[in-house]
């Protein structure tokens, strides 16, 4: 999540891929501040051979704090920044710019 205060991962709990066989997931939710960007990414974005996936994490979290614009800009440039050419794995992302709720009186 890419909030005001800074880039961050939510701890989430983790299961199998999506139509790996069936399986339960748990729901899970979170606040998300006006101004709020989520990222939701496939393992192909951050994971290298011979890397840790945290190395691959603080990569994706430095080059997500770039200013980029757009959503679309946004998702472009990592892209851009993080998918090595030839790459052996899918890579998807998705991001939604959570505005707030507008109040009425």
């Amino acid at each position: 999540m890419l909030s005001p205060s800074g880039p961050h991962y939510l701890d989430l709990g983790q299961g199998l891929p999506l139509g790996i066989e069936p399986s339960s997931y748990v729901s899970t939710s979170t606040f998300l501040a006006p101004g709020a960007t989520l990222l939701a990414f496939t393992d192909g974005l951050v994971e290298r051979r011979g890397e840790s996936i945290e190395m691959g994490l603080r990569r994706l979290a430095k080059a997500a704090t770039r200013p980029a614009g757009t959503l679309d800009d946004l998702i472009s440039s990592l892209i851009d920044q993080l998918a090595e050419s030839g790459a052996e794995d899918d890579i998807a992302v998705l991001a939604l710019k959570w505005r707030g709720t507008q109040q009425t009186s």
